[in-house]
């Protein structure tokens, strides 16, 4: 099994020492560049079919790249559609290189004045040889940059299997895997997956994802009926509950923004869930 942690950074590292703050680039406005690609990507992903797993390398990918190398002087959307193109020969989502200039393109143009509904550059545009030199100029750099370490673990493997070791197969735990895998989806496009390690990242998703279908962490497990659940996923998983927490925070935050406040009402607006509580 692959491991992720050559790629985690914490939250002190990204605030002072990336390449972009060398650059005098400040961290907040790195963070709303970053965050404003990321939505871009997103939409990219679902024109061209890429939702789910080869979405979140892609990200993944991307974020990545930025914290070797600085905002200054990169053409930051041509990363971000080069990410998308690497990811999906990584998890074998091939998209043509045409296709990819296509929907980057139409997304990041829409709603501008001279194309509203995205401009679109098939092979017979006059501009295509340009945008594909451009694609793959930025798909070597992505390769390099990285060093060709491609590795992305998944966190959604880690999910299913922490929710079997907690709950069983029954009904419970599939309602809580659900909501876990919403949870996060919606979490994508913040930084947690990097300052978080992806078995960090599960077991964060499922705290929260256990207080949205009213399950509580503090009762026995499935398995073993001497030790809570919550317990048992930071023994089993070797975790730090500290950590683990900051990342219920993360997602929370994230997931705050898109859903939880307007739908679920789950106040998490201070940076503690009702997740958080429960632990107490």
């Amino acid at each position: 099994m692959g491991t992720d942690e050559t790629w985690v950074f914490d939250e002190e590292e990204l605030r002072l020492y990336t390449p972009s703050r060398s650059d005098g680039i400040s961290y907040e406005e790195e963070l709303s560049t970053l965050n404003r690609h990321v939505e871009k990507m997103q939409e990219g992903a679902v024109l061209l079919r890429l939702i789910g797993f080869p979405a979140y390398v892609a990200i993944i990918l991307f974020r990545r790249y930025f914290l070797v190398e600085s905002l200054k002087g990169s053409d930051v959307e041509a990363i971000a559609a080069a990410s998308l193109f690497v990811s999906g020969k990584v998890c074998e989502y091939l998209r043509a290189c045409k296709d990819i200039i296509y929907c980057c393109r139409k997304v990041y143009t829409k709603d501008s004045a001279d194309f509203p509904d995205g401009e679109e550059i098939t092979e017979d545009n006059v501009h295509f040889f340009d945008e594909k030199i451009r694609l793959l100029t930025a798909e070597r750099d992505v390769l390099r940059v990285l060093n060709f370490d491609l590795n992305v673990v998944l966190p959604h493997d880690k999910i299913k299997e922490m929710i079997t070791e907690l709950f069983g197969a029954g009904t419970t735990g599939r309602h809580v895997h659900q909501a876990s895998i919403n949870f996060l989806v919606e979490s994508m496009g913040n930084e947690t997956h990097i300052t978080h390690s992806s078995t960090e990242i599960a077991a964060a998703c499922i705290i929260i994802g256990s207080a949205y279908s009213h399950v509580d962490l503090s009762e026995a497990s499935t398995y073993d009926k001497h030790a809570s659940r919550i317990r048992k996923l930071y023994d089993a998983y070797s975790l730090d509950p500290k950590r683990v927490q900051r990342a219920v925070q993360m997602v929370g935050i994230e997931a705050q923004r898109l859903r939880i406040q307007k739908h679920y009402g789950i106040d998490i607006s201070s940076g503690m869930s009702d997740a958080d509580e429960k632990l107490k």
